[in-house]
């Protein structure tokens, strides 16, 4: 049946497989994404707990828990939350430099 002039493709066969990390010449820990509480907790101090860490960046432990369990923040929150850290916001949001820059916790 075609939808909008393209024919559908049948799923099973030809189905495209992903390629497992050791495919790409890279071991499974190389491609694990780091995550935004990843990025954000990268601004405790050396043993700092994490109680403590909320306490000092005034961020509520129930939101750094809900971080680090995989929730994401809106934008409007990476964004406070860049200025609490006086971190670069593209990278907290997203991982990734804009123009080449250097994170806050490589400035450090």
């Amino acid at each position: 049946m075609e939808h909008y002039g393209v024919p559908e493709k049948d799923a099973s066969a030809n189905a495209e497989q992903p390629m497992i990390p050791e495919e790409l010449g890279e071991s499974p820990a190389e491609t694990q994404e780091e995550t935004f509480f990843d990025r954000v907790t990268s601004f405790r101090k050396e043993g700092e707990s994490l109680n403590h860490f909320a306490k000092r960046t005034k961020i509520p432990f129930a939101t750094l828990k809900l971080w680090k369990n995989g929730a994401s923040p809106c934008l409007c929150t990476v964004i406070i939350v860049a200025e609490k850290l006086q971190a670069e916001i593209v990278w907290l949001a997203f991982g990734r430099k804009r123009n080449g820059g250097l994170s806050m916790a490589e400035k450090t």
